[in-house]
């Protein structure tokens, strides 16, 4: 554990969540913002805002900083695809 990790966990609202969870399975602004139906610059502004309360340098460090202080669900890395929703092109 780091030693930033040691300080309580800044409260995250359930959007910033959920945004963080779509960026950990690979999901762009655009996506998110159509599955949260929100607008791209929305999208952009709440992951900046995300970015910020957990003192992280860019997404992916928000990413792993939230994963390791247990904010994110444990299958937030199995995507929640509903029918019709986004699948990832293999």
């Amino acid at each position: 554990m780091n030693h930033s990790d040691r300080r309580a966990p800044v409260p995250l609202t359930r959007t910033e969540i959920k945004c963080l969870s779509y960026v950990a399975q690979g999901w762009n602004d655009e996506q998110i913002g159509k599955e949260l139906i929100l607008t791209r610059a929305e999208v952009e502004s709440i992951l900046n805002i995300t970015i910020s309360k957990l003192g992280a340098e860019n997404r992916t460090a928000a990413v792993a900083k939230a994963s390791r202080l247990g904010m994110l669900d444990e299958d937030y890395r199995h995507p929640p695809f509903r029918q019709g929703g986004y699948k990832s092109s293999s």
